[in-house]
């Protein structure tokens, strides 16, 4: 179906040092929207993955990656959760 192609492409969510959570591009540092919660910026990025038929990367509240979905694959893409060992 469809697949991602330019990896920079990617979305994050992930905190900030400021308590709230961020919305950024893979290989920045800088976030270009932040949000007071996890939801809304969850929010904003899956609305841009899904835009831009690229992943969607969600990180925990220490930084650590939490789960993932490719919109590049489309509509029946799923949730890749990781788990603690």
């Amino acid at each position: 179906m469809y697949k991602s192609i330019d990896i920079s492409k990617d979305q994050h969510v992930s905190p900030t040092l400021n308590g709230g959570w961020g919305v950024r591009r893979t290989g920045t540092k800088k976030c270009y929207r932040v949000y007071r919660t996890k939801a809304e910026a969850f929010r904003h990025a899956t609305e841009i993955a899904r835009r831009k038929r690229v992943r969607l990367i969600v990180h925990d509240q220490r930084g650590m990656l939490q789960e993932w979905r490719d919109f590049a694959e489309g509509p029946r893409a799923r949730w890749h959760r990781v788990f603690e060992r």
